[in-house]
């Protein structure tokens, strides 16, 4: 199987489970008062890219399907940058910088636990 269809197959899961996430967090807190799914996602796939990186050579058929396909379609930094955005549109900039810093440092906080264990 040609290694762009094992990243393709390997994004629909990815995506599909950001996806349920989501749902999920809309519906534990509607109204998008904050941006937990993405939040969750970006922290346990920071996780999950050091555990990878530890453990996988960044090459090959299980690094495509894993890191680039799974957890490049379950973490989004694109829809982070979209919250941020309407954080700050919506006149929240302390709720806006308080999740810029908690992504930021609890993401790297993820990495490191991740990558030392």
């Amino acid at each position: 199987m040609p290694v762009v269809l094992v990243v393709a197959l390997g994004g629909v899961l990815g995506a599909s489970v950001r996806w349920g996430i989501a749902d999920w967090a809309d519906h534990i807190s509607p109204g998008h008062v904050f941006p937990w799914a993405t939040l969750i996602v970006n922290v346990v796939g920071s996780a999950a890219i050091a555990l990878a990186a530890r453990r996988w050579v960044t090459s090959g058929r299980m690094w495509a399907f894993v890191v680039t396909g799974v957890l490049g379609g379950f973490t989004t930094f694109s829809a982070f940058t979209v919250d941020v955005v309407m954080l700050l549109d919506d006149g929240r900039s302390a709720l806006a910088l308080t999740y810029l810093a908690s992504t930021l440092l609890v993401g790297y906080g993820a990495h490191e636990v991740a990558r030392t264990t």
